[in-house]
């Protein structure tokens, strides 16, 4: 029995711009992590701007927005597809590794029963600097500045991607209470 097609709502302006910037939004992160990734930094910085304009325009103008918003209801089945199969590669990927070597990064091979977790050498706070091989003199330059610099120095692009994220987190962080609701119930 085929699978129902998927439908999107009615288009109104708001609708229109969240499609815009949330579908801008990913396939930017995706594009700058893949030139970042390549060493192509030039052109990871032009195509940041090129993408900003991109959601900007479509946030002043949602009209033009209307045909991708339309055009997507045929193209949803096939992306939905693709990216449940690279999830499941990923979720494969990290079972095999930390199931075959345990946590470590070195296996234990004390035997089959053995969980593989090995205890970490511990290292005093104050001294995290000096065994860093991506440790800067902080206070020398902004943090992003030296978030930017760590994360090509480490090739960890993509942590890049997570700041407008911790921005959200940390505005919204004030607004909820620090405890869970005494309506949530747990057996504990």
């Amino acid at each position: 029995m085929p699978r129902p097609r998927m439908t999107l709502p009615t288009p109104t302006r708001a609708r229109l711009r969240v499609f815009w910037l949330a579908g801008d939004g990913l396939a930017g992160t995706a594009v700058e992590a893949g030139a970042w990734r390549l060493g192509l930094h030039a052109v990871a910085l032009a195509l940041l701007v090129g993408f900003l304009v991109n959601g900007f325009a479509g946030w002043l103008d949602p009209d033009l927005v209307r045909p991708f918003y339309e055009r997507w209801n045929h193209v949803a089945r096939y992306a939905r597809s693709a990216l449940r199969i690279w999830l499941l590669f990923l979720a494969f990927q990290v079972i095999r590794t930390v199931g075959r070597h345990g946590a470590g990064e070195e296996a234990d091979g004390s035997g089959r029963a053995a969980s593989g977790w090995k205890r970490r050498q511990t290292t005093e706070p104050g001294a995290y600097s000096a065994t860093s091989p991506y440790a800067v003199p902080t206070g020398v330059r902004g943090w992003a500045a030296e978030l930017a610099a760590w994360a090509r120095r480490s090739g960890r692009p993509w942590v890049l991607a997570l700041v407008p994220y911790l921005w959200i987190l940390r505005a919204l962080g004030g607004r909820f209470g620090g405890g869970p609701s005494s309506r949530n119930y747990t057996l504990y």
